[in-house]
């Protein structure tokens, strides 16, 4: 499972489905399914809109990790794999 995963996982239970976290990024069902299986990454613009719309309980940097989100000092640390 790729790193972002988990925490698509966690926006989708904020929200409570897949399809009402889809509502609100303004995508399809099918994109959060798509994330799930398939995507290699989460682009910067929808950790963004993932962040927006869970409130922050999913953030951008969690999301993308290798980029440099305003307010970061330093590279968040890598969640070790279990």
């Amino acid at each position: 499972m790729l790193a972002f995963r988990p925490h698509i996982e966690r926006a989708i239970a904020l929200c409570g489905s897949q399809a009402k976290l889809a509502s609100g990024i303004g995508r399809s069902q099918q994109y959060i399914s798509w994330l799930l299986k398939e995507a290699e990454q989460v682009s910067a613009e929808v950790a963004m809109e993932i962040q927006r719309v869970t409130d922050g309980g999913v953030t951008a940097a969690q999301l993308r990790p290798d980029l440099p989100w305003p307010g970061m000092t330093a590279a968040p640390e890598r969640e070790s794999a279990a």
